[in-house]
């Protein structure tokens, strides 16, 4: 499911598709809040993410939130955290030690902008964030009156109060929780989806276009997690609480704290990358998609929760990259009426390991429709037009993509002699469709069991 910053929360979803705070370059930071917090740490942090005619040389530049944190050293180079979608633009996806992008500005600090020098960390795979590190050490920043947020090193307890402090809005109490509902954030119309891991949700949150990377805070104003993503009336954002131990003497070290072994993988469902299954009484699930990994070798398993992804148990053997899951449903909990998410886990590895599993673990949706007729497609046929040729048209629209549907088929021809029962004959067809004769437009959808639904028709004239 690809979310677009600053749009509006996609409808029809599943469970809340929440909006990521991002905005354009163009909008205006106020101050950061007060409340009796000390939040001269908090930074806008700005990249250039696209170009436009480049004769012109035209830039669109993203703004987002970055906070310094006390990393316990002031000898070493400071470190900021953000959102990671501010950095990457494909879901599920890790870096690390890559070159820095953008810079970052303290409103407290006027006139400066600081170059980011290295993006030790960047994740957008269950978590989503990221660690900058810019060349200016920590003391230079406390130096002229940044002051870092320390961390809390812990979870929200569900039911704590919290602060939420965005960088453009006013800080206020929320309420925290962990709710496993909103781990799934599946697209009802396309099925398109991804699922977090470690996702805390804030009740009262309020945040604005460019406040994805603040901080929440707990009552001694230690940050907890990160904010990446707004929903009506609440928050979401990423667990922050095994960050101290990524820290070794003011420096950033993923081997402690479960974020190394940084990698990536691709997996392909027919040519499509969403995994979607139905259940049938003929024959029962099985992912059988090959696996593309930036590692020689991979390990797979199939979990009813994403963070189980995270645990080593139920790992299968290794397999070379590009070789086929075969992986069975069988076992997991699939709810009778309603479609159920599960999470397909994946380990990148060399043939002498790491071994699973860690926070980088792939955790991708596997969406299970249960048993049933399949479904008849919605086709939509325009009114007649004369097209540049002066023949008589129609423009045919089904959706290209839906949940229900592997794909949708079609079959044209004369009104009196064309049975839309009939299986043969069906076929892909052009959205626009030329008119000779009284004819018959059938469609049938073919769902994710391989059922064909019962024809949906329309009469053409010519």
């Amino acid at each position: 499911m690809h979310v677009t910053p600053c749009s509006a929360s996609t409808p029809g979803a599943l469970l809340s598709v929440a909006t990521l705070c991002m905005v354009a370059f163009g909008c205006e930071a106020s101050a950061p809040p007060g409340s009796g917090i000390n939040l001269s740490g908090m930074a806008m942090y700005e990249r250039t993410t696209k170009n436009f005619a480049p004769n012109f040389a035209l830039r669109q530049v993203a703004q987002s939130t970055a906070f310094l944190i006390d990393s316990g050293n002031d000898a070493a180079p400071a470190l900021l955290v953000g959102s990671g979608h501010a950095l990457e633009d494909s879901a599920d996806i890790v870096e690390a030690e890559l070159p820095g992008v953008g810079h970052i500005s303290f409103p407290g600090v006027a006139g400066r902008h600081f170059s980011v020098a290295r993006v030790r960390y960047a994740s957008r795979r269950g978590l989503d964030f990221a660690i900058l590190e810019l060349s200016q050490t920590q003391g230079a920043l406390k130096a002229l009156g940044v002051a870092p947020l320390a961390l809390a090193g812990r979870k929200a307890v569900g039911g704590e109060a919290v602060i939420a402090a965005p960088r453009l809005s006013d800080s206020r109490l929320g309420v925290a929780s962990w709710p496993e509902q909103d781990l799934p954030w599946i697209d009802m119309k396309t099925g398109d989806g991804v699922v977090y891991r470690h996702l805390l949700r804030v009740e009262g949150a309020s945040l604005q276009p460019g406040d994805s990377g603040s901080p929440v805070l707990d009552a001694t104003h230690r940050v907890l997690a990160i904010f990446h993503s707004t929903l009506p009336g609440a928050g979401h954002a990423s667990d922050l609480s095994f960050l101290p131990a990524c820290l070794t003497q003011g420096r950033f070290n993923a081997q402690g704290c479960g974020l190394d072994n940084a990698f990536n993988v691709l997996v392909e469902k027919d040519d499509d990358s969403r995994l979607i299954y139905k259940q049938s009484v003929q024959a029962p699930i099985v992912i059988d998609s090959p696996v593309y990994s930036t590692t020689p070798f991979y390990q797979a398993k199939l979990a009813q929760w994403p963070e189980q992804c995270e645990q080593a148990d139920g790992y299968g053997v290794q397999q070379v990259s590009g070789d086929a899951l075969n992986l069975s449903a069988t076992g997991l909990i699939l709810a009778p009426a309603n479609p159920t998410v599960l999470a397909l886990c994946l380990w990148g590895r060399g043939a002498d390991g790491p071994e699973p599993a860690n926070r980088n673990a792939v955790a991708l949706p596997v969406l299970v429709h249960p048993p049933g007729p399949a479904a008849q497609p919605q086709m939509s046929v325009s009114a007649p037009y004369q097209d540049a040729f002066g023949r008589r048209a129609y423009r045919i629209n089904v959706p290209s993509r839906h949940i229900l549907f592997q794909r949708v088929e079609f079959k044209l021809g004369p009104w009196h002699s064309t049975a839309c029962a009939d299986p043969r004959g069906y076929g892909d067809l052009s959205s626009k469709i030329i008119v000779r004769q009284d004819s018959r437009l059938c469609a049938v959808g073919i769902d994710h069991a391989g059922q064909r639904s019962v024809a949906v028709e329309a009469r053409l004239r010519p």
